[in-house]
């Protein structure tokens, strides 16, 4: 049990994202899946892991690229840190603002394929 706010771990949104990652050397680059993910750092998992401390740039939607370290790997999952903190809400927001974006104005009535029946 966490003795002062200092131990204290974040709390983590647990989400499905899909984030491109890249090592700093630009050697190994793919599409992974966000599974969690806080202002200071996330957890993927994808098509190859890295190794603890290497260093990784991701591409989060509407937050943009963020620079950081792999904290941890286990069994396929690693664990990075970001050297700065993002807005965790910000990434799980939908691109191009969803459906709650659409005004009367853009909404068609559904019309049968064959009224004569």
């Amino acid at each position: 049990m966490p003795t002062d706010e200092s131990d204290a771990r974040e709390p983590r949104d647990s989400v499905f994202l899909h984030a491109t990652m890249t090592s700093s050397s630009g050697e190994n680059s793919g599409l992974f899946r966000i599974r969690n993910i806080s202002s200071r750092g996330l957890m993927a998992e994808g098509p190859f892991t890295f190794c603890a401390g290497d260093e990784i740039d991701v591409d989060l939607r509407n937050v943009g690229v963020v620079h950081g370290r792999i904290a941890w790997t286990s069994s396929g999952k690693f664990g990075v840190m970001f050297d700065s903190a993002i807005d965790p809400k910000a990434a799980r927001k939908p691109v191009g603002g969803g459906a709650a974006s659409l005004t009367p104005a853009q909404h068609r009535p559904i019309r049968p394929l064959f009224p004569e029946r």
